[in-house]
């Protein structure tokens, strides 16, 4: 029968100040790698819209969405864990003649704090943390928890990095991760010391276990600890494992020795009890990311969904898709609304607007897009437009009755699709020209009236009687097609 062979707890290996060391040879601003002795030991290294297009817009739209999920899931290295590199340091300790070499990273933007493991620090009194090869900035120890094995330097200069943001929210066994940091081994095969995010080196893996372990640090105390298959290299110690949103889970630690696959971070939620016990701010994940990203990704198949569940039952809404056109332009145009929806539009973007409603009383305020019509605020609009002003305006009398004008005349051009009568002309007997059969007549008629005492005086009533009569209009199924105009005039499709 075969036997798996167990490792003892001497087999963990982390760096310990009485075990062996990485040595370097300093040489100016460069350091070159000599050996690794005592192996085993951890040594902290526009238009109409026809319904042809709508077809190809609908099956386009249910192909970007998955495309897009499988671009996300196809990705090989998500591109926040690319840019936590940035963020990443190599730490680099000295003593007398002996040198060591770890990783840290910083915990907040322009920060001068850097966390890396106790064991990188311990027994050496000069630290220096390279951000490249000409960017060392000298730094001391802050914060020590040799029983977690945790420590934090602060440098002499702030550091100009983004800084990684810490996971707050909990996560289980798969959750996918990533390990970044300056292995030696990697120094070695590159025959020189590696600095800076282009020669760092990530590796990837799982979450295998989230359990307590004694043998960290002075294995004084039970540490939380992350187990992961990514690969935990000497040189690797301090070093961030991050998530796919480049998020802090773990601080790189420890492995087992003879055992393929089994290695361990320290959880970040006991790096966040060190940062908070010594007072050192941190970043925390932003969660409106995943929120938002996800919600894009479901928004985007529920309408695509929705739009074909529309298309298949009542084919695809009138105009929907049109781009929205200034009523001036609509009305020059000699285009028409149907007078059902030409109400219902209006009375929608006055009680949409409340009280805003008042101050976009100019022609070109308005606009109409499909059936529907919008009040947006335009800079250099016509508040005297000739038309759609009442009469007392001119006198400098501002009340709701002249908003209900205002309105009154927009719902005239929309079905008529002519410029209603200025003032001047309707003093002199113009009047308001209707035809037949346009079922508005008599509420627009009452909406204009030359006498504001006459009209009615609130704009709220006067949208809450608009849609109840668009509502009545929209029963009768001749109201739902534009007026025939008096004259040839062009009809919106």
């Amino acid at each position: 029968m075969c036997k798996t062979h167990v490792p003892q707890v001497g087999a963990v290996w982390y760096d310990n100040n009485k075990r062996g060391r990485a040595l370097f040879r300093r040489a100016g601003k460069h350091t070159a790698l000599l050996q690794m002795d005592t192996p085993g030991h951890f040594p902290g290294n526009g238009g109409f819209f026809m319904r042809g297009a709508v077809k190809k817009l609908v099956a386009s739209l249910a192909l970007a969405c998955l495309l897009a999920c499988a671009a996300l899931g196809a990705q090989s290295v998500p591109g926040a864990v690319l840019d936590a590199r940035q963020s990443t340091v190599r730490v680099l300790a000295v003593s007398g003649g002996n040198v060591s070499s770890g990783t840290g990273f910083a915990v907040a933007r322009n920060s001068r704090y850097v966390v890396t493991n106790y064991h990188v620090v311990e027994g050496y009194e000069e630290f220096e943390v390279y951000l490249s090869h000409e960017a060392a900035v000298p730094a001391t120890v802050k914060a020590a928890a040799p029983g977690a094995d945790l420590a934090v330097l602060e440098t002499a200069a702030p550091l100009k990095v983004p800084g990684l943001a810490l996971r707050t929210s909990g996560f289980d066994t798969g959750l996918a991760v990533w390990a970044l940091g300056f292995p030696g081994g990697a120094d070695t095969l590159a025959g020189q010391p590696a600095a800076g995010v282009d020669e760092m080196t990530v590796t990837d893996g799982i979450v295998s276990a989230v359990k307590t372990s004694h043998e960290v640090g002075t294995a004084s105390q039970a540490v939380r600890l992350v187990q992961t298959n990514a690969a935990i290299n000497h040189g690797n110690s301090g070093g961030p494992m991050v998530d796919e949103k480049g998020n802090v889970v773990g601080v790189n630690t420890v492995g087992v020795e003879n055992v393929q696959a089994i290695n361990g971070a320290v959880h970040v939620s006991e790096l966040i009890n060190v940062l908070e016990a010594n007072g050192i701010p941190y970043k925390t994940q932003s969660r409106m990311g995943a929120v938002l990203g996800a919600a894009a990704l479901a928004l985007c198949a529920a309408a695509a969904a929705l739009g074909l569940r529309i298309w298949k039952k009542k084919g695809w809404p009138h105009g929907a898709w049109q781009q929205a056109v200034p009523l001036v332009r609509f009305v020059q145009a000699g285009r028409r609304l149907a007078p059902a929806d030409a109400a219902a539009a209006v009375a929608a973007a006055v009680q949409a607007k409340g009280v805003k409603a008042h101050g976009l009383c100019a022609p070109q305020c308005v606009l109409v897009r499909g059936s529907g019509v919008e009040l947006v605020k335009k800079k250099g609009a016509d508040y005297r437009a000739p038309g759609y002003t009442a009469p007392e305006t001119y006198y400098g009398v501002q009340g709701e009755a002249g908003s209900v004008y205002f309105y009154g005349a927009v719902l005239y051009a929309l079905t008529k699709g002519a410029v209603p009568p200025d003032i001047p002309s309707r003093m002199n007997g113009a009047p308001l020209a209707f035809c037949e059969q346009n079922p508005l007549r008599f509420f627009i008629e009452n909406a204009m009236d030359m006498q504001a005492g006459r009209r009615t005086q609130s704009l709220a009533q006067f949208a809450e009687e608009l849609a109840a009569l668009a509502a009545r209009l929209s029963a009768a199924p001749q109201a739902r097609a534009p007026v025939q105009a008096c004259a040839p005039a062009a009809v919106l499709a």
